[in-house]
């Protein structure tokens, strides 16, 4: 049985509470300003990349993680080797480096290897591009965790993909998962005692999975079938 306490809390006591965890978890000050605005947009947007990413520790670089190197590949083109460092904060940099890149010359693509760790809501990394002016798309790979269509084995990740566009107003963003559902989702719906959705996971015998730990010993599924196993497979390949 899982017994939950819950009260109203102000953003401000919300964003003390993020940095006091990740102080608590060791993180530098830079690192902690950029991880911590991050968990906070997808938290207070309902995105299943927010807090829980603290709770499940999933946000750490590795122990002997070393600086980040970026290599220019041309002038429009780059490459960030993360060596270990915090998926979040290659991710910042990675945007921001593009941005420059667009200023400069119009387009820009930046690649990244060797996160430890979660790259986060990627709405948050494209919503900052388009508040440049730019038009942003960000795609990430992630364990495999996903079965293929018409497959019960995990052997891709759930491969996000978002994007966004300058407006007037706000931003156009769009950012979504190639699974039914995310990774974050079924540990909150685990630690929470909820079931899962139907049609979204199967277990390890193949069978459609009721709840989270079955969904975990098992495979996650695709949206849409055929076409969302295709939009998988394409971000994997690239």
């Amino acid at each position: 049985m899982v017994t939950r306490l819950a009260h109203d809390v102000s953003i401000s006591e919300l964003s003390a509470l993020v940095e006091r965890s990740l102080t608590a978890l060791g993180l530098t000050e830079n690192d902690r300003r950029i991880v911590s605005e991050i968990l906070l947009y997808a938290e207070l947007r309902g995105n299943s990349q927010g807090l829980i990413k603290i709770i499940e520790r999933t946000i750490l670089p590795e122990p002997q993680h070393q600086l980040m190197t970026t290599e220019d590949r041309s002038s429009v083109s780059a490459h960030i080797e993360a060596n270990g460092n915090i998926g979040m904060v290659v991710l910042f940099n990675a945007s921001q480096l593009a941005v420059e890149k667009c200023r400069e010359h119009g387009i820009a693509l930046i690649t990244t290897s060797g996160c430890a760790s979660s790259s986060g809501a990627l709405g948050y990394y494209c919503e900052q591009i388009a508040a440049q002016g730019f038009i942003g798309m960000v795609m990430s790979g992630s364990p495999k965790v996903m079965a293929l269509h018409g497959s019960a084995t995990p052997a891709m990740g759930t491969n996000p993909v978002a994007f966004a566009a300058p407006s007037s107003g706000l931003p156009l963003v769009i950012d979504f998962a190639s699974a039914g559902i995310t990774v974050f989702d079924v540990l909150k719906k685990r630690n929470e005692g909820q079931s899962l959705p139907e049609g979204v996971a199967v277990d390890a015998q193949g069978d459609p999975a009721v709840t989270a730990e079955a969904a975990l010993e098992g495979a996650l599924l695709a949206f849409g079938g055929a076409k969302g196993s295709a939009l998988a497979l394409l971000i994997e390949t690239l």
